[in-house]
């Protein structure tokens, strides 16, 4: 449903397909902070749960010893044997949820909604989710968007360009996301798929600068000879065997002199470690993120504003516009459902403020659904006190095959239109291809 008006709002041309925004915003899960639990905070429960077990029988012990010269079976004391029963449950219980945990390969369970998870970023915390928006320049209209629990967004970048990609159906695409997406992997997958990328790249020798010492930048790579350069005019070859990072899967080449060959260099003091030997790690996809380095130097800042202002206009238009900060619905799958009715509604939305305005005729085919906003009494062009029109325009006659026209622009040319229903009409068929617009954008809905 939301996908085939993205589709009908490419075969309108309101979508560019030159330049996307990519962004992440946590919402809320329909479950509390208490349902979430961790292997850390399952440990910590396990270990408090032992220590109150063995702190009841030696208390029992020791009043026993001193009452009566002689232990008692613990089992006969019925207030002591209750608690200690509660206490093996529970201890049961958390055991089976760390056994979970170790059979999913997950670090936290939710026993509200089983897919929520606990989510931290920029100082934000919650239960919930971590949804993905493309946002197209040419009109913020939203063309991909994805429901994940992920808890970072270093993994995002490749999947929601490519899938851009694919909706848009164009060879190239420029993408712009916030210093949050940057994988060296990611950047690669996009530059294979000739998509250019525009995205911070971290200063990870920002604490070795600060003290005054050289850090891998200094140092230059001559491709030519396959050598690292350094800032005493000598060459670094290759060292060691090439390995592949723990947690990335990235390859890296080490790079070093003989060891006691920079003993007498001048520099020795600011690019020496402890160790007496300077090595520099090279991946294989330092190419793609020279690229990168080269492209944010020169039009980096530019980028970065444009970004902000087009793909934090559709979360912001969401939590603070509509008011919709948290799902109502539990588990993936329906959290997804629930999150393509809101991008419709966000998409509905700006396709009605840019003042979109045509004349074209849609023939009942094949597939497809179409839908009716019931305008209140405060739009002009109102037909009895209501006028219904379809999304697609004013509604001529939804139950037969006539025509419809696309007029919203003209029922309320300078008015806002105040929605106050919209309803699904099904199974009315309507397929984009049977379009002949005569479309003229850019006239806004005050």
């Amino acid at each position: 449903m939301c996908k085939d008006f993205i589709l009908l709002c490419k075969d309108l041309d309101l979508l560019g397909g030159e330049e996307i925004g990519i962004d992440g915003a946590f919402f809320n899960a329909s479950a509390s902070d208490a349902s979430v639990i961790t292997k850390t905070t399952l440990e910590k429960r396990l270990t408090q749960i032992e220590r109150d077990i063995d702190a009841y029988h030696h208390a029992l012990e020791t009043q026993d010893a001193q009452e009566r010269g002689l232990p008692e079976d613990l089992s006969k004391t019925p207030e002591l044997a209750a608690k200690i029963v509660k206490l093996q449950a529970r201890q049961a219980q958390h055991g089976a949820l760390l056994t979970q945990l170790a059979d999913s390969g997950d670090t936290q369970i939710s026993r509200t909604d089983p897919d929520a998870r606990a989510l931290r970023k920029g100082g934000q915390q919650l239960v919930g989710y971590n949804v993905q928006n493309s946002v197209d320049s040419k009109h913020r209209l939203i063309v991909h968007y994805e429901v994940t629990n992920a808890g970072n967004d270093t993994q995002q970048l490749a999947p929601q360009a490519l899938a851009a990609k694919a909706v848009l159906a164009v060879e190239k695409l420029t993408a712009a996301a916030d210093a949050g997406y940057f994988n060296e992997a990611q950047l690669a997958e996009c530059a294979q798929a000739n998509i250019t990328v525009y995205v911070p790249v971290p200063d990870y020798a920002q604490g070795l600068t600060a003290q005054g010492r050289l850090s891998g930048a200094n140092f230059q790579y001559l491709p030519e000879t396959d050598v690292y350069r350094c800032p005493g005019k000598q060459e670094l070859h290759q060292y060691g065997t090439p390995h592949r990072r723990a947690g990335t899967g990235t390859l890296y080449t080490r790079y070093s002199r003989p060891p006691g060959a920079c003993q007498d260099c001048p520099l020795k003091a600011s690019c020496l470690p402890e160790s007496g030997r300077r090595q520099i790690e090279r991946s294989e996809h330092a190419p793609v993120v020279d690229a990168l380095r080269q492209r944010m130097a020169d039009q980096g800042p530019a980028r970065m504003r444009q970004r902000a202002g087009l793909v934090e206009h559709p979360f912001g238009t969401l939590k603070r516009w509509f008011g919709w900060d948290h799902f109502l619905v539990r588990g993936l799958e329906k959290v997804w459902g629930e999150m393509s009715l809101m991008v419709l509604g966000y998409n509905l939305t700006r396709v009605i403020h840019c003042g979109f305005r045509a004349n074209w005729t849609a023939v009942p085919r094949q597939t497809g659904h179409l839908f009716q906003a019931k305008l209140d009494s405060r739009s002009e062009a109102t037909r009895g006190g209501d006028a219904v029109y379809a999304v697609m325009g004013s509604t001529v006659n939804l139950g037969s095959e006539a025509a419809m026209m696309f007029a919203l622009g003209r029922a309320a040319p300078r008015r806002r239109l105040n929605i106050e229903k919209l309803v699904m009409i099904a199974p009315q068929a309507f397929s984009a291809s049977a379009v002949a617009p005569a479309a003229q954008c850019g006239q806004r809905v005050n």
